[in-house]
């Protein structure tokens, strides 16, 4: 697309309560904003809305968006809310219960009744395929032509949508795990595959499964909502090109996204922090605290000595995720109400964590500390 037709950028945070837009014209020098009710049941049918009603009240074409970035909290969510298709995990035999097991830290010292993280998948679609790498990521078990046959059935059997693979060591080679994303692509070609050696190719099983595992369960939750997306955006004669905004601050193609979804986990609230380090230098503040506060949670990132921290492992609902994202730390802000008074999507019945309180645990750094959900 010719940029000099198509020169409007609109920037796209859709939250829990609201999709916001910020319009980018540099015809006539200026930003402008909007504002529209999310969506929940298909937060893509309130991104449109937002975009055609922002055309008419500015008069400006459709045609004429020639970039699309999009930050989205419908990554989170999904996990917040354990709203995730059927999955499996295949892993090294002897390691299925590794998401059970975690770490031995304990969170709630003081606590008689402490409750564990659940985890993501159930001990029946745990399946475990013999096969050994060793610490040095050489092949000391093989897996063999029978084992394959042998999972292909179980998981046919299972009826699962998804499919994590963590073996043993694979983070140094991934040979076994490339020949079993094969295997399933040939015989199993409906099911997605997500695998270690690519969306966290680190050591520490606990940690690289839950990461794998969440990016598998995430994958066709992302890539309906983006397929909705790129559909809606045809149908309105938008063929602007789509960023969507990542947990680090960049931003990746739609297909990237819908491969590696679990990368999204702070799309939304990194581009606040963003925000908060372009006005720092616009200001030359080498140092300030930014707020992004919306209708389900309040966020606040830092900017120190002129620049926002990376980290490489954070948590969401008690659970470890191993990527790259900034630093932001998260609170309930109250609740987000749609018209019929309950509470947005973002907490609506996940409250349930602990028994007979309110407080929830929303995203945050591994080194900080629990916050509560106002709902």
């Amino acid at each position: 697309m010719n940029r000099e037709r198509a020169p409007i950028r609109v920037g796209i945070d859709i939250g829990g309560t609201f999709t916001d837009l910020q319009i980018h014209d540099p015809r006539q020098r200026i930003i402008r904003s909007y504002k529209v009710a999310t969506t929940p049941e298909d937060p893509s049918i309130g991104l449109i809305r937002g975009l055609t009603e922002a055309s008419q009240r500015y008069q400006f074409a459709l045609q004429d968006i020639g970039y699309i970035l999009h930050g989205t909290t419908i990554a989170t969510n999904a996990v917040l809310e354990r709203k995730f298709p059927r999955g499996a995990l295949v892993t090294t035999a002897g390691f299925e219960d590794v998401l059970e097991i975690g770490r031995h830290s304990r969170r709630e010292i003081y606590s008689v009744w402490p409750q564990p993280a659940s985890p993501l998948i159930e001990r029946k679609l745990r399946f475990g395929v013999v096969e050994r790498m060793t610490a040095r990521g050489e092949p000391e078990i093989p897996l063999t032509e029978a084992e394959l046959s042998d999972l292909v059935e179980k998981l046919r059997s299972a009826d699962v949508a998804t499919v994590a693979v963590c073996l043993l060591n694979a983070y140094l080679n991934p040979d076994h795990e490339n020949r079993v994303a094969e295997r399933l692509a040939r015989d199993l070609p409906s099911i997605a595959v997500s695998l270690s050696s690519e969306v966290s190719p680190e050591i520490r099983e606990y940690e690289r499964s839950n990461t794998t595992v969440l990016n598998a369960l995430l994958v066709p939750v992302v890539r309906r909502y983006l397929e909705r997306l790129e559909g809606r955006l045809r149908e309105a004669g938008i063929g602007g090109r789509l960023l969507i905004v990542q947990s680090n601050g960049g931003v990746c193609s739609p297909e990237t996204a819908a491969r590696e979804p679990v990368r999204l986990l702070l799309s939304g609230p990194s581009g606040g922090a963003l925000g908060a380090l372009a006005l720092s230098r616009e200001f030359g503040a080498a140092s300030l605290v930014g707020v992004d506060m919306g209708g389900t949670s309040f966020d606040v990132s830092v900017v120190h000595n002129d620049r926002i921290e990376v980290i490489t492992q954070g948590e969401i609902d008690r659970l470890p995720v191993r990527v790259p994202m900034i630093e932001i730390r998260t609170i309930g802000a109250g609740r987000g109400v749609d018209r019929t008074g309950r509470c947005g999507q973002a907490c609506d019945g996940w409250a349930r964590e602990r028994r007979g309180q309110s407080r929830t645990r929303l995203l945050r750094p591994r080194r900080g500390g629990a916050d509560s959900h106002g709902c």
